[in-house]
């Protein structure tokens, strides 16, 4: 286990959702075709819950992924469950209901291309006994389960639908390990100073409303310019002002 003070599990959440958007940036700046456009932290009301990293394919259809950081994910008491995934505040909406909606109304709409949740938290026995791959099979799910499901998410077929179009990838990297796995694909494009500054880069993009302008989609152009040899360098602030200077 990575110890983290209680600031520093918020800030390496944050983080590691970046490394994530990254890892997929690094995939569009391999190949200019394979999308469009990328959005960290998107705010569109249709992608909703899965909203984290959204990159649209060149047919208009949308790869969507929600990422959820784990703190400890060798922690038997913080699982991939169905309790984490049903959680609710009495009024509110869980996780998966959310995930549900929003896959299901992208689906219906012709838009949906993949639908994932991203997590370093491992599946408990429960649901891992119901894992065909990524994907819930849902006639391994215990009727217990399956009964609340119904009861909370939506009606059988539909949440059989959901289930085939939705992954779960658990048991991911560590953070620290995830970044030193990008670090390496992308050494050959740019030195340690160009890769501290596309984190930075990519951090506001994921916090500023339209960045990159006009409209926070990440487009290729935006990559070539991150990673581009010539990239500008500040001018040094230490030299030295003679005692005999005077403004012009």
């Amino acid at each position: 286990m990575r110890e983290y003070k209680t600031a520093g599990s918020i800030r390496a959440g944050f983080e590691y959702q970046d490394l994530v958007a990254i890892e997929t940036l690094i995939d569009f700046y391999r190949d200019r075709t394979r999308y469009a456009w990328v959005k960290v932290e998107a705010e569109d009301k249709g992608f909703r819950a899965i909203d984290d990293v959204v990159a649209c394919r060149p047919d208009g259809r949308y790869e969507l992924t929600q990422v959820k950081f784990a703190v400890d994910p060798q922690n038997d008491r913080t699982p991939l469950g169905w309790e984490w995934l049903l959680v609710k505040k009495p009024r509110g909406t869980s996780m998966l209901q959310k995930w549900f909606a929003t896959t299901l109304a992208q689906h219906r709409a012709g838009t949906l291309a993949s639908a994932k949740l991203r997590t370093g938290r491992i599946p408990d026995a429960g649901f891992a006994a119901s894992l065909a791959g990524k994907h819930i099979d849902y006639d391994r799910v215990a009727a217990v389960m399956r009964a609340r499901l119904e009861a909370e998410v939506g009606p059988a077929a539909e949440l059989r639908l959901f289930f085939g179009l939705f992954e779960f990838h658990n048991s991911e990297p560590h953070r620290d390990d995830l970044a030193a796995t990008l670090w390496a694909r992308i050494a050959s494009d740019t030195d340690s100073g160009g890769w501290a500054l596309f984190q930075d880069q990519v951090a506001k993009w994921a916090t500023r409303k339209n960045l990159p302008a006009p409209d926070g989609r990440i487009r290729y152009i935006h990559l070539q310019q991150a990673f581009a040899v010539e990239r500008p360098t500040p001018i040094p602030q230490g030299f030295r002002v003679p005692d005999d200077y005077s403004v012009p």
